[in-house]
């Protein structure tokens, strides 16, 4: 058993136990074996970690004597940082792979970031680990494909899922890491293919879900519930509600709230005390939105109640996963305005006057955005790129300004491509391929409050380049292919307000019309 050390005392440490644990009827267990396999390769896992494997590898005795999984699919839901990855996902693909010959172990993650750093940790144990390289004939480090081949023709894969059918996934086990992103789609073409292995596992691993996450939702309630004799189900958590006040809004300086009992903290956080120390979740409490606190690290799942801006089975009801750009096609960039995330997305018009748009890029940071862009336009020939050029991407316009059809669009022109958006969704007019990161920016969005102003807007920190790359280039794609941009010299770039109508309108010195209403503003109708 592990100790804690406070001062001069060690506090000897229980074992934290999962809120929700269901195994179906098995005869045995391969738990411990896969504890005594990567103990030899230097992993020694706690007690937490030693339990999951203990039901994920649940068996029974089949009809021909040989040990079968109890279950088809197994679950485990636990917050972030609290050693899913290496303490209890890697011992089972190691376990598949090295105990019998020829097993194919499938690695997947919503994106190729998470995969990668998977492999990684690998293969850190593989460099590390004379016992375990003597069973790897060789290890592949190619791009999107790496993998580790064994001696007995065992494969562990590893690869990013956001643009793959299920049908790719198909594998003896098949991980499905950042299952809070799958889709029914991917599970309707995985399952099926798997019925031709002798001994299939699919293994879910996820922190708690969104409101957009139906898949893990629905595998969440059978293993909640209990009884389900094709599912195993671990998830560790926080009780939800407790708060001194019932109308407690979680801020972090509410007096009473139950997202600062630290003993919630360490239901939903085994590793706490470990791998993740107390004063680092205090930190996050004080600096994250209580939304995000209470989902990454309480464990609470995102409200699927409707509401927002759109209407979400709306949304859904306009996915098409092979829907396929026609021949114009436009990039709309975006960046966040702490400029910690970008998107860039396309648009196009098919032959049938459906707005194809689609999310094609999504990344942490603003340093990739220029070359990428700058490459797919040269190898697609995309008939224009924009951006908002009076938002955060607009510092972008001086790298982009030499593509053809470059257009940095007006604040106006960003508020009607905004309201445009809504417009299609509602009309049905509009097909995307459900990529799980434009969901969730379209699931949080909100019409902007100042003055009605149709621009999307949401809590801070809440990421909506997604949702406005997409409305950007969908309003860009609508326009005469020959559409010149506003020039800036007729522009001061201000803001006025309309004392009549209180729209928002962009203007020139002498007085115009007003995009949005036809009044005739001039600079005496600004108020702010």
């Amino acid at each position: 058993m592990s100790s804690l050390s406070a001062g001069s005392v060690v506090l000897a440490r229980k074992r934290v136990d999962p809120a929700h644990l269901w195994i179906p009827e098995r005869s045995d267990s391969l738990g411990d074996l896969a504890v005594s396999l990567v103990k030899v390769f230097g992993l020694d896992l706690d007690a937490e970690q030693a339990l999951a494997l203990d039901a994920i590898l649940s068996v029974v005795s089949g009809p021909d004597g040989e040990e079968r999984w109890a279950a088809l699919e197994a679950a485990l839901i636990e917050s972030r940082q609290n050693g899913k990855s290496v303490g209890v996902l890697m011992p089972v693909a190691l376990l598949v792979a090295i105990s019998k010959p020829d097993q194919l172990v499938v690695w997947s993650a919503h994106r190729y970031k998470t995969a990668h750093e998977a492999f990684l940790a690998m293969l850190k144990l593989y460099r590390s680990s004379p016992e375990l390289s003597r069973r790897i004939s060789r290890v592949s480090f190619s791009n999107g494909e790496e993998s580790f081949e064994f001696v007995n023709g065992s494969r562990i894969i590893f690869i990013a899922r956001s643009q793959a059918s299920g049908r790719g996934l198909s594998g003896d086990l098949v991980i499905l890491d950042e299952a809070l992103f799958l889709t029914a789609e991917m599970m309707g073409a995985l399952l099926p293919t798997l019925s031709a292995r002798p001994n299939p596992m699919v293994l879910y691993a996820s922190s708690a879900g969104l409101a957009i996450s139906l898949v893990l939702q629905l595998v969440r309630d059978r293993g909640r519930e209990g009884g389900d004799p094709s599912l195993v189900y671990i998830e560790w958590c926080a009780p939800e509600g407790g708060c001194t006040s019932k109308d407690c809004d979680h801020h972090r300086n509410a007096v009473g709230c139950s997202l600062d009992n630290r003993k919630f903290w360490q239901q939903a956080n085994p590793a706490m005390g470990k791998r993740i120390t107390e004063t680092y979740i205090a930190a996050e409490r004080r600096s994250l939105p209580p939304a995000e606190f209470a989902r990454e690290r309480m464990g609470w799942w995102e409200s699927s109640a409707i509401g927002g801006l759109f209407h979400m089975p709306a949304w859904w009801k306009l996915t098409d996963p092979d829907s396929t750009p026609g021949d114009r096609i436009v990039f709309g960039v975006h960046v966040t305005p702490d400029r910690a995330w970008s998107s860039v997305a396309v648009a196009s018009l098919r032959g049938d006057g459906i707005l194809h748009v689609e999310l094609v890029a999504h990344d942490e940071g603003v340093a990739w955005v220029v070359p990428w862009v700058t490459d797919r336009v040269e190898r697609h020939g995309a008939s224009s790129v924009v951006l908002a050029s009076s938002m955060a991407a607009g510092s972008l316009s001086t790298d982009f300004e030499d593509l053809p059809g470059f257009d940095a669009m007006t604040s106006t022109e960003v508020r009607r491509a905004c309201a445009a958006l809504f417009d299609a969704v509602n009309a049905g007019t509009l097909a995307h391929r459900g990529d799980a990161d434009l969901g969730v920016s379209v699931q949080v969005a909100r019409r902007s409050s100042g003055k009605g102003e149709w621009i999307f807007d949401a809590d801070e920190g809440v990421d909506l380049s997604p949702l406005y790359a997409v409305a950007l280039a969908a309003w860009a794609v609508r326009q005469p292919d020959d559409k010149a941009p506003q020039p800036s010299a007729f522009f001061f770039g201000q803001l006025g307000n309309c004392s009549d109508c209180e729209c928002h309108f962009e203007f020139p010195a002498d007085s115009a019309p007003c995009l949005d209403c036809g009044h005739q503003h001039s600079d005496d109708d600004e108020d702010g």
